[in-house]
């Protein structure tokens, strides 16, 4: 049964991150909610994680979608988006799970760059490109350097920006 109730909160996740990919965020959020719920009665920190990962990309596409109409709206959603990757952060941190960390804290510096903290942002982008290389994934490295581009675009350092995104 506990691997019926894993296999149960993984299909959650992937039906809320491919809710998220086609806009479809409430129907995201509730399956991502159920997800949690079903994480937290199991003890599954793990998959919580990456439910919470989820979580973020969901709060990062509805700030994104509020932005030009609502801009207090949308630094609510980014502030929620980096409280959700702080939190999968922390879990991934106990569980020693390297690799979660680095997504989390890659999260975390997009969170940042939504909300203008560009120092905070460029830390935590370093910080998971570092653990990313150190780990040899290839394309979480590719992720994070497309992100330091975005990075570098908003804060006017072009240059810089074009050499990530090449």
């Amino acid at each position: 049964t506990q691997k019926l109730g894993a296999l149960e909160i993984n299909i959650h996740n992937s039906l809320g991150s491919a809710l998220i990919g086609a806009r479809r965020m409430d129907e995201a959020e509730k399956f991502l909610a159920a997800g949690i719920e079903l994480a937290e009665a199991s003890g599954n920190e793990s998959l919580l994680t990456k439910l919470l990962l989820n979580q973020t990309s969901l709060a990062k596409e509805r700030g994104l979608k509020l932005r030009d109409a609502d801009p207090a709206a949308a630094q609510a959603e980014f502030e929620q988006g980096l409280a959700k990757a702080t939190q999968a952060m922390t879990l991934a941190r106990q569980l020693g799970n390297r690799l979660d960390e680095a997504h989390c804290i890659a999260h975390s510096g997009t969170m940042l760059r939504l909300l203008e903290r560009y120092d905070d942002a460029e830390a935590a982008l370093a910080e998971a490109l570092a653990l990313g290389a150190a780990l040899t994934e290839p394309y979480l490295e590719a992720e994070v350097m497309r992100e330091r581009g975005a990075l570098l675009a908003d804060t006017h350092r072009l240059p810089e920006a074009r050499q990530c995104l090449e």
